[in-house]
């Protein structure tokens, strides 16, 4: 697995080989999301990681976000998870256009580098380093990948 700030090149050549291969019909295995909200989840989630805003731990997080937070920075999202309230998306979006959102989103994080991730914690996890962030982000538009296939 990529540490994405540490093989930054590496990381960003991934990612865009594989959006490459979406197009506005490509199906999903599982899960709610086309795939056009697909890229507008990933991009918000990029985003959201990039602000300073402070998020109040939910209260299943403050019981199991610990042990949670290790088990996915280390094996990765399973099918089918929660999505958070804050990067949910339901409304009809245009696949061109998130497509380039996301791209945009992605290169921020990756130019930001540490410094660029901002978020002390996150909703469920609590408190989370630039280095877990950064993981996360990885595991996590690898997970939408394979969920659409690619």
């Amino acid at each position: 697995m990529y540490e994405p700030h540490q093989l930054q090149a590496q990381f960003h050549q991934e990612m865009l080989g594989r959006l490459e291969k979406l197009s506005p019909s490509s199906q999903a295995q599982w899960g709610k999301m086309d795939v056009a909200q697909m890229l507008a989840h990933l991009a918000t989630a990029l985003e959201e990681t990039m602000t300073t805003n402070k998020v109040r731990q939910t209260l299943l997080g403050r019981i199991f976000g610990k042990v949670a937070k290790r088990q996915v920075l280390n094996k990765g999202l399973a099918k089918n998870m929660p999505t958070l309230p804050s990067i949910k998306i339901a409304d009809p979006k245009e696949f061109q256009q998130e497509k380039k959102r996301f791209v945009q989103e992605l290169e921020r994080f990756l130019k930001g580098g540490e410094a660029g991730i901002r978020r002390p914690s996150h909703d469920f996890f609590g408190r989370m380093t630039p280095n877990e962030w950064a993981r996360l982000q990885y595991l996590h538009i690898d997970h939408h990948f394979r969920q659409f296939r690619i």
